[in-house]
């Protein structure tokens, strides 16, 4: 399914974080990851589904983890979000405990081609922009572990 997202600015609406913001729903064996909005019905609080994102089995392997990341740009990309919304969400993905993929995972990919490759390069173009809060970071342990 491709569509877009609503990222559209109207008078009078709040501006700011007008898409939504990442929801983690912890499971016995997954994690998964999705934008919501935070909406009113009937005077309570609840959350608009808005994009998937994803979710990442417990011990995930490097390659699971770089697939999570191809998938979660692509559904980005395709619903029509901007480089710095692209980039806003994978920053709050980190923060919520994904571990960022591997340059090297990014480099090697992007030159085979393909929905793959193009989406690596946009995944790479976000590592290269976040390089510097990486670099002054220890390396983490490569597996995904709930925070």
């Amino acid at each position: 399914m491709t569509g877009s997202v609503d990222t559209q600015f109207r008078p009078g609406e709040k501006t700011g974080n007008d898409i939504g913001f990442i929801r983690v729903r912890k499971r016995p064996a997954s994690t998964a990851f999705d934008i919501v909005r935070a909406v009113r019905v009937n005077g309570k609080p609840r959350h608009k589904y808005v994009l998937g994102l994803g979710s990442l089995k417990y011990g995930s392997t490097e390659r699971e983890l770089f697939m999570f990341w191809i998938r979660a740009f692509r559904s980005l990309i395709q619903h029509g979000l901007s480089v710095e919304q692209r980039f806003r969400f994978a920053d709050e993905l980190t923060r919520k405990g994904v571990l960022p993929p591997l340059a090297e995972q990014c480099a090697a990919r992007a030159m085979e081609g393909g929905w793959i490759g193009q989406t690596a390069t946009a995944v790479a173009a976000w590592l290269d922009a976040s390089c510097e809060t990486c670099a002054a970071s220890q390396p983490p342990p490569r597996t995904y572990r709930p925070g």
